[in-house]
């Protein structure tokens, strides 16, 4: 598995993004809450969107792929580094 991607194919910013569009937050509550400009969160909704194939952030939000990502972000650890 890639460094900085769990699971395969969802880097973990993405995945934080997805979270905060399962929680149904805007674009502007997901970057303050992440630290990010808005404009990141706009470029990572397309992505995420387009990898389940569906056609909205309320299709995202319940498909089973938003599921699956989220239980392994939950369970997966975070990258330590070395000597830490």
């Amino acid at each position: 598995m890639e460094q900085g991607r769990w699971p395969p194919g969802v880097p973990a910013r993405e995945a934080e993004v997805l979270a905060g569009v399962a929680e149904h937050l805007t674009n502007a509550e997901i970057g303050a809450r992440l630290f990010i400009p808005v404009r990141t969160v706009e470029s990572h909704v397309p992505s995420l969107l387009r990898k389940p194939g569906v056609r909205d952030r309320r299709a995202l939000a319940g498909c089973r792929f938003t599921t699956m990502v989220l239980a392994a972000t939950r369970r997966a650890p975070r990258s330590v580094k070395p000597g830490t």
